[in-house]
């Protein structure tokens, strides 16, 4: 999470960004269907649950630094005025 304040392109930024959505993925499809108690691949679920949450604030931090660098507002779904498309 550190690292995406950092980046100074878009599209490092966005490859951050997917690479959390792809981790986001992965750790919801290995709890899914399973109770906080359970242990999955040697860490308990309600820790996974936890790093999800984690996950989905540097999804977030990521989204607003794309908006920084001039892409695309998710709120929004419109082009930050100060991307070079923008009419």
């Amino acid at each position: 999470m550190r690292g995406i304040g950092r980046c100074e392109s878009l599209l490092d930024a966005r490859r951050l960004r997917s690479d959390v959505q792809s981790q986001i993925r992965k750790t919801r499809a290995a709890t899914e269907g399973r109770t906080k108690g359970d242990v999955v691949d040697g860490l308990k679920v309600a820790d996974l649950l936890e790093y999800i949450e984690r996950l989905y604030a540097a999804r977030a931090k990521a989204d607003k630094r794309i908006e920084q660098l001039g892409g695309i507002d998710r709120k929004s779904t419109r082009l930050n005025s100060s991307h070079p498309g923008y009419l």
